[in-house]
């Protein structure tokens, strides 16, 4: 479950101040961790809340349910989010790893892979934002670097060596 949920029913003229200020009197000052307010002409607003813990979003959802919170005239309602706005950097230890044997080559059929050429001794690190990934490698005493970028990763193809 993401610290994200999504609460309706606010003042078409609400801020994002307003928002956080009022959820913050529920749940303690500096719970919010972001907010985002969408108006809609005429109706009323939503708002995006993140929240920096688990706890305070489903305070706020139990709260919503039972119709106990309210927001001047309106009573509000809440659902939570699938995805939170601020993503957490991932907790990911392995930054790289050594002596690896890379293949290049092409799919010649489903399950069967042509190798063209392969290098042993290649390592392997993430970008800092886990978008890039190099692979290290030195051929005929020249040493290389292979640089892909996340959108390349995805159209490569990993298989296993056989034995």
């Amino acid at each position: 479950m993401s610290k994200t949920i999504k609460l309706y029913g606010f003042a078409s003229a609400v801020t994002v101040d307003e928002v956080t200020q009022f959820l913050e009197n529920y749940t303690g000052e500096g719970t919010v961790e972001t907010a985002k307010v969408s108006h809609k002409e005429g109706s009323r607003s939503f708002a995006k809340v993140q929240f920096k813990n688990l706890e305070d979003v489903e305070r706020i959802l139990s709260w919503t349910t039972s119709q106990a919170l309210w927001h001047n005239e309106s009573y509000l309602k809440a659902w939570p989010l699938k995805h939170d706005i601020i993503t957490q950097k991932p907790k990911f230890e392995l930054h790289s790893i050594d002596d690896l044997m890379l293949h290049f080559g092409s799919p010649a059929s489903k399950g069967k892979f042509i190798v063209l050429w392969n290098q042993s001794h290649v390592s392997f690190k993430y970008g800092q934002k886990l978008d890039k990934l190099y692979f290290f490698l030195s051929y005929n005493s020249v040493d290389y670097k292979l640089e892909l970028y996340n959108d390349n990763v995805w159209q490569m193809v990993f298989v296993t060596a056989q034995s």
